[in-house]
């Protein structure tokens, strides 16, 4: 009971420590929540700009997508969930390292995995507050108004966020590894919001980039989500994108976990995690 106690201790020291420090810029929170709808508008502008008029009724044709606006906005959600877990993950421990603050958690007897859950977790959670603030707006105006729809859609995004969350962990160890991965985590976060169908539908993709958007759990967590409130399909069973995302949550999160253990065995052994 102790041994929980203790982790327990951790969790919630590091969880609070994270809360305060991102408390202390709502503006960024705004700017995330905001996003979604700023890019949507710059596509509608590029789509008035090159169509015409037309430009709306040229994309319901060619995507069959009749709300331009709910599916931009779910798609740049999801697009910024992705964005904040990875890149903030990143910057977090790069300024741990760059302060000497995380040498100090390191050789303290707290378990590393619980100090690093404890950091993803805290971005997961602002990440829901971010779709919820962003998608609120599109419950409320909708015609046709289903919390039942909603609440389903939380639970694919809260199954979404796990694979992420092991991504996440990878990248904790190549922070650790490297000390600055931001080019590979932006290139990361670039081909997300490009293979995700954060504007477009995957469908219009070639062959092989659809193949590729497979790996993504965004594109799957976009899909669904899709289907919820837009189409107010809930037999969520039936969709095979619910059993791809399903076995991401157990193998992103594992491989994560498993490359992370074995650089940071490796650099307790070497000291250099402790280096910046």
């Amino acid at each position: 009971m102790k041994w929980i106690e203790y982790r327990y201790l951790e969790f919630k020291s590091v969880l609070t420590k994270e809360f305060l420090i991102m408390s202390r810029y709502p503006l960024a929170f705004a700017f995330f929540v905001f996003l979604p709808y700023m890019v949507a508008g710059v596509f509608y502008g590029m789509g008035e700009l090159l169509a015409g008029p037309q430009a709306l009724l040229i994309f319901k044709n060619r995507t069959g997508v009749e709300d331009f606006l709910s599916f931009n906005v779910i798609g740049g959600s999801i697009m910024m969930i992705s964005i904040v877990i990875l890149q903030m993950t990143h910057m977090t421990i790069k300024a741990e390292l760059r302060n000497g603050t995380l040498e100090l958690n390191l050789v303290s007897p707290a378990s590393r995995f619980v100090i690093f859950f404890a950091v993803t977790t805290i971005l997961s959670l602002a990440s829901f507050g971010i779709f919820v603030a962003a998608t609120t707006p599109l419950l409320l105006t909708a015609k046709e108004v289903n919390l039942f729809d909603y609440m389903l859609a939380l639970i694919v995004l809260a199954v979404g966020v796990l694979p992420v969350t092991g991504i996440s962990f990878f990248i904790i160890a190549l922070t650790l590894k490297f000390k600055e991965v931001t080019s590979l985590v932006n290139a990361l976060n670039s081909a997300i919001s490009t293979l995700s169908g954060v504007a477009y539908p995957i469908t219009v993709l070639p062959g092989w980039l659809k193949l590729v958007s497979q790996l993504l759990p965004t594109s799957h967590t976009i899909e669904l989500i899709r289907k919820i409130l837009m189409a107010h399909q809930r037999t969520l069973l039936a969709f095979p994108e619910l059993w791809y995302l399903a076995a991401m949550c157990f193998i992103y999160p594992f491989l994560g976990y498993s490359i992370f253990r074995i650089i940071e065995k490796r650099g307790r052994i070497t000291g250099e995690i402790y280096l910046y």
